[in-house]
């Protein structure tokens, strides 16, 4: 029973770390020429998804992902404006039973 405990209380310690990953680059393709001094960087924008896991069970993290994307191109109001996304960057930080990936990028606006 000690043992068992012990095994108990090693796995709670060990899951109560949490770690942080993350990359730059996306596959979202544009083409577009920056040799002129036609654009301005307009600012940043950020969008965070949150899930909560049970026994390893949850979203996918590709599907988390997408949704912290979508809320940070759903900032980026380009409508009637000659806008760009550039330097997308994807942090995923994992804590306990929670994922939270970030995505954020710069904006540009071309005259």
């Amino acid at each position: 029973m000690k043992k068992f405990l012990v095994l108990c209380l090693s796995f709670l310690f060990y899951i109560g770390c949490s770690t942080h990953s993350g990359y730059i680059g996306h596959s979202i393709n544009t083409n577009v020429e920056l040799s002129r001094n036609n654009f301005k960087v307009i600012g940043s924008v950020a969008g965070e998804a949150r899930a909560s896991y049970i026994f390893g069970f949850g979203p996918t993290e590709q599907s988390l992902l997408g949704k912290a994307q979508r809320i940070m191109f759903n900032q980026v109001d380009s409508r009637g404006h000659s806008r760009a996304v550039i330097n997308v960057t994807t942090d995923i930080k994992i804590s306990k039973f929670i994922k939270k990936p970030f995505s954020d990028a710069e904006r540009l606006n071309f005259d």
